[in-house]
């Protein structure tokens, strides 16, 4: 079992295609939408996509990548 901070949603395997993207569930702030993902990058060519409901024309996206050891 893996625990995780509450404001964390886990990526959930398969979401190698669009047709299997993780839906994000993100807090809304003002003009700001924020969702917190875990996961992990396979070797291999992995691929992960991730549903990011609907944006308007001009939205900006803001990924922040975290390497952990292991």
């Amino acid at each position: 079992m893996t625990l995780a901070p509450p404001r964390y949603q886990f990526e959930r395997e398969n979401n190698g295609s669009l047709g299997s993207a993780n839906l994000l569930t993100s807090v809304t702030n003002g003009n700001n939408r924020t969702a917190s993902v875990i996961g992990s990058i396979r070797a291999g060519g992995d691929l992960d996509y991730f549903n990011l409901g609907s944006l308007t024309n001009g939205s900006r996206i803001t990924m922040n990548i975290i390497l952990t050891r292991g």
